[in-house]
């Protein structure tokens, strides 16, 4: 596993963008490393939503969603 982006998100209710060099990858973990204090003084962290965009290098096999052909069940 390697670390491709690192950064501080700022505390606004906007999209921020995270930028970074092309990757062969299967999956994207983000990592809290620092928190918030909520009012009643425990610290969270979260983000409410996270797209990430791209080009697939390997097209995906088998069969689309939503149906299989009739020889393939």
């Amino acid at each position: 596993m390697a670390t491709v982006a690192a950064g501080t998100l700022e505390d606004v209710p906007r999209t921020q963008r995270v930028s970074f060099d092309r990757v062969r990858a299967s999956y994207v973990r983000f990592t809290a490393l620092d928190a918030l204090d909520a009012l009643d003084g425990q610290p969270y962290a979260a983000a409410a939503e996270m797209r990430v965009y791209g080009v697939p290098v390997d097209l995906p096999t088998g069969c689309p969603p939503g149906g299989r052909p009739a020889d393939a069940r």
